[in-house]
């Protein structure tokens, strides 16, 4: 009988820690996206101000400059960080939140601008080459109209 109980409360045991790690990766999870909607936000901001704190980058030649992860880490980063004043809570992430932001003409002749943020848990860590290698990375993209469509 003692085994049995024994082996119940190992059981239970392990079902708790598996929980508390599947909590715990939502909660990192939830912390990135968060941070990632801030830098979202506050760059949409910035490019309505007469002088943003955020550059319109033009579109390279073929794909988009989001996708290059130089473009967010290294010698050649071309993100905007969110400033610290905005971040709030009882512990900073090590990493602050970016924004980056792209011109696109449409077909139709209008003009937008495509926002990609991306936020971190306050335990990322990433790789040499940006890439997440601990932690949480998430991503939001937006498109904000700049000038519109004719019709």
């Amino acid at each position: 009988m003692l085994a049995l109980i024994s082996l119940t409360a190992m059981a239970v045991m392990r079902a708790a820690q598996g929980v508390d790690s599947v909590a715990s990766g939502m909660r990192i999870q939830l912390q990135a996206q968060q941070a990632a909607e801030l830098a979202l936000r506050w760059c949409e901001r910035q490019l309505l101000q007469p002088n943003p704190a955020v550059t319109v980058h033009e579109p390279p030649d073929t794909g988009a400059i989001w996708e290059r992860f130089d473009a967010w880490s290294g010698s050649m980063v071309l993100a905007a960080t969110v400033p610290v004043e905005l971040l709030s809570g009882a512990a900073l992430p090590a990493y602050l939140p970016q924004c980056l932001a792209e011109r696109r003409v449409l077909p139709g002749g209008g003009e937008v601008v495509d926002v990609t943020a991306r936020g971190f848990s306050q335990n990322y860590q990433p790789d040499g080459l940006g890439r997440t290698r601990l932690g949480a990375a998430a991503w939001s993209q937006s498109t904000v109209l700049l000038a519109p469509i004719e019709p």
